[in-house]
């Protein structure tokens, strides 16, 4: 028979936190752990001695693996590849966990304990101050497995996955007790872990029925797994600053509750972290723990085609286009939310939809063309494919990565000099500009839902319908623009909405205009973008109403008829009297007075023609 060779010192290097590439050992004894409960439907858990040829040692399996010794694919003497295992305390005994296994070759064609494996020496575990000082022995021999019955039945509970594993610890120079962050449950006590901070969110506003404040999260992540940190109000300010990404930091006496999958980010476990009064955190200065650098698993613009919707990617990539910011109202909470689309490149020679939000899109530059890292960015279907940076993905610019360097030198003499092309619809949510006519004979291609189509037109305005008034009174309550309605008797202001009266009003603009170009003409309607044509806020021109009748409202109305400007709409189908109509509602207005862009306008419109000799 062939002669096996096992990973010799294996055992010795994954109690010291420092795991070989491959291992490869032998079961030289498999003991049943029953359940501790007579009516428990889980399954026995297994307890294995395993041997590197130089030493033995005890070990678990979770309980994923348990079926392979029920069905003897794990049996005595068989040769077995570890794919995951780490070591963990018990009862004062230090166990390793194997969480991942590969069967090589069956103990029946090999019948013997290979080499001659002797205890491992337990002073280590003797000098933690956080272990039991009361173990004294340990078997001299492979085949003398002590039974522990204590101890296994407060495995036996203490073990019902691998998520429940108390008290692993490795030693860390200046913290004694290090836990991996695989292991952390509410069971576990007087833990702390090392750890690099991969993702650090922006901090944001929250407002329920409780209340309202401000919440700032980071996911922390170690050589076994990722967990979310969440901090709350004062927290959240104070730990804002704090934290930075990609630096590693002590954490420890945090509260731990089940993870809202919804909005766990990258984190996979099963718990996540609350900051308390009570936390500590501190800066890892030297990384004595070993904690891996950040991993991102990018896509190029190509392969984000194929994925499926809502689907949480890494990508990196050059913005070539910055939007202007554009302030939407949210319908499911009746807020303004700023809003900013950028349009990235890469190396495939494509280029995609980017929307940014909040403070993201507020911040970011108009000028230059960065290099854009986003950690956990969502695939959209919206304008067929594009990306969106929400609230459980992080934007870096101009990352210090190898990766960044390469794209920006391939852009500077490759990219710059080529056709992109756009995986999406409309460039940058409707920045592309478009004539009437190439909506109108696309008429049937406009959805009829609450989003809609956006579009930009390059057009005049022709006509300000005058039959009925320009704006209207609204409520006075932040984030709320229902009309209101005064009560005779009480001379107040009702606002059906909040179910509030107020003494006062806000004045808001409403403004059907008819806008046309060389192709055809459209109705939209124009709610707070109307200052920018008029050049005076609702509030001014409603108190020069009261005092100097419609006619100054005709003189601003008057005054803008036949200029130019850049809409962009949102158009969507209604149906009136069962006849199928348009309706669009106006998102920004810029001036033509951009020469550059008229240029570039121009410029794809000459392209678009075929010359005939």
């Amino acid at each position: 028979m062939e002669a096996f060779h096992l990973t010799a010192g294996a055992i010795e290097s994954y109690l010291n936190g420092n795991p070989p590439n491959q291992t490869f050992v032998q079961v030289i004894n498999i003991k049943k752990i029953p359940n501790s409960s007579a009516t428990s439907t889980s399954l026995d858990k297994y307890r294995l001695q395993i041997s590197d040829s130089i030493h033995y040692q005890p070990c678990l399996l979770v309980s994923s693996l348990t079926e392979k010794v029920i069905n003897g694919e794990i049996d005595r003497y068989c040769i077995i590849k570890i794919e995951e295992m780490i070591p963990t305390n018990i009862q004062g005994r230090r166990i390793l966990l194997i969480k991942g296994l590969t069967v090589c070759r069956m103990g029946d064609s090999i019948s013997q304990v290979i080499g001659n494996p002797t205890s491992l020496e337990l002073k280590k575990v003797e000098s933690n101050p956080f272990v039991s000082k009361s173990i004294q022995s340990h078997p001299n021999h492979p085949s003398e497995l002590s039974t522990y019955s204590d101890s296994c039945n407060t495995m036996n509970k203490l073990l019902p996955e691998v998520s429940s594993v108390p008290n692993m610890s490795m030693e860390d120079p200046n913290h004694t007790r290090i836990s991996p962050i695989s292991i952390l449950n509410p069971y576990t006590n007087n833990w702390s872990v090392c750890a690099r901070v991969t993702t650090k969110l922006p901090m944001r506003k929250w407002s329920n029925s409780k209340g309202e404040g401000q919440v700032f999260s980071f996911e922390l992540a170690d050589s076994s797994s990722i967990i979310k940190v969440t901090a709350f109000n004062e927290f959240a300010t104070e730990y804002d600053g704090k934290i930075f990404l990609n630096k590693i930091y002590y954490l420890c006496k945090a509260d731990m509750r089940p993870a809202n999958k919804k909005f766990c980010g990258n984190s996979n476990h099963e718990f996540e972290l609350y900051i308390n009064s009570s936390t500590e955190v501190e800066e890892c200065l030297s990384n004595t723990m070993n904690i891996p650098p950040i991993s991102y698993n990018f896509r190029s613009i190509d392969e984000l085609r194929l994925l499926p919707k809502d689907s949480q990617v890494d990508f990196i990539g050059i913005c070539v286009e910055v939007c202007e910011l554009v302030e939407i109202l949210l319908k499911s909470k009746g807020t303004q939310m700023q809003k900013r689309e950028i349009i990235l490149a890469d190396k495939s020679r494509q280029k995609i939809n980017c929307t940014l939000w909040g403070v993201d899109a507020t911040n970011f530059s108009t000028s230059g063309t960065p290099i854009i890292l986003i950690r956990s960015a969502r695939v959209s279907d919206f304008n067929t494919c594009s990306l969106s940076v929400g609230s459980n993905s992080s934007l870096v610019i101009n990352p210090e990565t190898s990766i960044a360097r390469e794209l920006k030198i391939w852009y500077d003499t490759e990219g710059n000099f080529v056709d992109l092309e756009s995986v999406s619809t409309k460039s940058a949510g409707g920045s592309y500009i478009q004539t009437f006519s190439d909506i109108l004979s696309a008429k049937s291609s406009i959805p009829s839902n609450d989003k809609g189509d956006i579009h930009t037109f390059r057009a005049m305005i022709s006509l300000f319908k005058k039959d009925k008034e320009i704006f209207y009174t609204s409520c006075t309550t932040d984030g709320c623009q229902k009309k209101v309605y005064k009560d005779d008797l009480s001379s107040l202001y009702r606002c059906d909405k909040c179910n509030l009266e107020f003494t006062d009003f806000k004045y808001r603009f409403m403004i059907s205009m008819e806008i046309e170009d060389h192709s055809g003409s459209t109705w939209i309607t124009c709610f707070k973008e109307s200052e920018s044509i008029l050049g005076i806020s609702a509030d001014d021109l409603g108190k020069r109403f009261e005092n100097d009748g419609k006619s100054v409202i005709d003189a601003f109305c008057d005054s803008k008829l036949f200029s130019m400007y850049y809409f962009k709409v949102r158009l969507k189908q209604e149906k009136y009297n069962d006849e199928s109509r348009i309706k669009g509602v106006v998102l920004s207005v810029t001036t033509t007075e951009n020469v550059v862009q008229d240029c570039m306008v121009l410029l794809k419109k000459i392209q678009s023609f075929s010359l005939i000799p």
